[in-house]
């Protein structure tokens, strides 16, 4: 009987070992959420010009309420250059859009497609070069409880991104 008391003892002893050691690799793999209160880095994208086409449902040449913009475009890591994910979006023009002017509103929806998950975005975007905030709305895998903010800055190169997560 001793010897199966040490033997229950000892598959104890490495059950709880290999606990330890999965609930490391999972605190190393999370390492990118922060505790209730604290300032979770920002995460910095850029996305290239170019991307997306616009829908002119009333084949008039102009973009007037309803019509909307869409597309997928890379994203990458600002300092690298290195992509590091894919944008999907779709946009509905609330007024009528005059970009040269910087006249006009967009209701956008974009889909932030990264290797630990999505993060969704909406709000308005103003026609031009400029900069706007959108709502984090939610996500998935490592972002499935994202809320917070996300500022866009619309240059002449594309689109620089910055999401502030809420811990």
């Amino acid at each position: 009987m001793r010897r199966g008391a040490r033997a229950i003892k000892r598959r104890i002893r490495v059950a709880t070992i290999g606990a330890l050691i999965v609930a490391g690799v999972t605190a190393g793999a999370w390492s990118g959420i922060t505790p209730a209160g604290a300032q979770a880095e920002p995460i910095q994208l850029h996305a290239p010009a170019g991307a997306g086409v616009i829908l002119d449902f009333d084949h008039d040449g102009r973009i007037d309420t309803g019509d909307r913009a869409t597309g997928r475009t890379p994203l990458e890591d600002p300092t690298t250059g290195e992509r590091v994910g894919t944008a999907l979006f779709e946009c509905v023009a609330t007024t009528r859009i005059v970009i040269e002017q910087r006249k006009g509103t967009w209701l956008c929806t974009y889909v932030v497609e990264l290797s630990e998950g999505h993060i969704t975005l909406q709000g308005k975007d103003p026609a031009g070069v400029g900069t706007h905030v959108f709502a984090v709305t939610g996500g998935t895998g490592l972002y499935r409880s994202a809320t917070g903010e996300a500022t866009e800055v619309d240059t002449e190169d594309g689109e620089d991104l910055t999401i502030h997560l809420e811990p």
